[in-house]
Parts: structure tokens; C-alpha cells; sequence
């Protein structure tokens, strides 16, 4: 499952937040082993270390920011989208 976190700025009441802002990142939740065997380096595991290959986790996020090259990624190893919200 890949997920994106990110934030956006409505009117007069944001700019009283103008220090506080949430760095966007794209989430990503699955088994351990396979999430690492498709996105390798880019997958920032600093949140969830020590889990053993064969767990599941919702803790991992990518290093870049583009959510394209997060579904080429998984295009390249054979998985598809099936749903979108």
C-alpha cells in the first residue's frame, strides 16, 4: 500500500502556522521483505529497524517525493493499481 502525506495552505487562518509545516512523504505499508526488495535504498526505515523480514509494517517511507516514481517502481515489479482514493 503506498500512501502520500502532505499538506496545503487555506486562507488567512494557515499563516498564523507559518513555522509549523509537515513534511510531505509517501508512506508505505506491506511485508517487510518484499517492500525492501522493490524499493531498495529509497525506503527510509529509521522509524520500524528492527522487525524481522517475514512482519508486516505501516512505519517505512520513501526518500523522494515524487508518487510516480513510486508506482513505476512497483510497475517494474510486476504489481498493478487496483484501486484509488
Amino acid at each position: 500500500t503506498i500512501g502520500y502525506r502532505g499538506s496545503c495552505t487555506i486562507g488567512r487562518e494557515s499563516q498564523a502556522d507559518a513555522k509549523f509545516r509537515r513534511v510531505p512523504r509517501i508512506l508505505v505499508c506491506g511485508r517487510i521483505s518484499l517492500v525492501k526488495e522493490v524499493f531498495g535504498e529509497s525506503l527510509n526505515e529509521s522509524r520500524d529497524p528492527d522487525r524481522a523480514p517475514e512482519r508486516y509494517t505501516s512505519r517505512f517511507y520513501l526518500k523522494f517525493k515524487h508518487l510516480e516514481r513510486a508506482f513505476d517502481m512497483l510497475s517494474e515489479c510486476g504489481f498493478h493499481m487496483v484501486a484509488c482514493n
